[in-house]
């Protein structure tokens, strides 16, 4: 999915989405995708001017990475990646209070984030990962529900069909299927040719 795709969907989604009069901003966070390489520090302040609203970065790096490279290297990361999405989104979450919570992923961003909040397991060489199987179990928020889940341009878009499940698992990438139970709403853009 293009930058300027994915920056007109989000841009679309928060205007249906308007903020109650009641309500102070929703906190919004933004896990990238690792397609085109490693993101920059501040990689969504375009996203955050354009949507005229405060965004919070989600972000994970693969050394060395400038690149596309193939789904059996993030697979080798992919327990790693959702520890460190799940402690940010934690993180974020409590110095956030009393805020509606909105988790916008994109690409291969979307399998770390499906993990770090409905558990599964992946490869990686933290001790933290390495110490429970590979396993990363479902995010703690204390009571607290991520109202929206967007997910665009997403390998999970079709993680219904068996054959998608199939390569993630032959790549020891386990996701359970359906909508995380903290997540309220989810939200699927995909393209045909994703």
């Amino acid at each position: 999915m293009k930058k300027s795709s994915f920056l007109s969907i989000v841009v679309l989604f928060l205007a249906i989405v308007p903020l109650r009069a009641d309500e102070t901003e929703p906190l919004v966070l933004v896990v990238h995708g690792i397609g085109g390489g490693n993101r920059d520090d501040g990689w969504s302040d375009e996203i955050a001017k354009t949507w005229k609203t405060p965004v919070q970065e989600i972000t994970f790096h693969m050394e060395n990475r400038t690149g596309a490279t193939s789904l059996t290297d993030f697979a080798a990361h992919a327990g790693d990646w959702a520890l460190s999405v799940q402690q940010q989104i934690q993180t974020a979450v409590r110095a956030n209070p009393g805020r509606r919570v909105i988790i916008l992923s994109h690409s291969w961003g979307t399998v770390a984030t499906k993990i770090a909040l409905d558990g599964g397991t992946g490869g990686g060489t933290s001790k933290e990962l390495v110490a429970n199987t590979y396993g990363v179990p479902p995010i703690n928020l204390n009571g607290v529900e991520v109202e929206e889940w967007i997910t665009l341009g997403s390998p999970l878009g079709r993680a219904e069909d068996s054959t998608v499940a199939g390569n993630l698992r032959q790549l020891n990438v386990d996701i359970p299927v359906g909508k995380p139970k903290v997540v309220k709403h989810w939200t699927n853009v995909y393209d045909e040719d994703d």
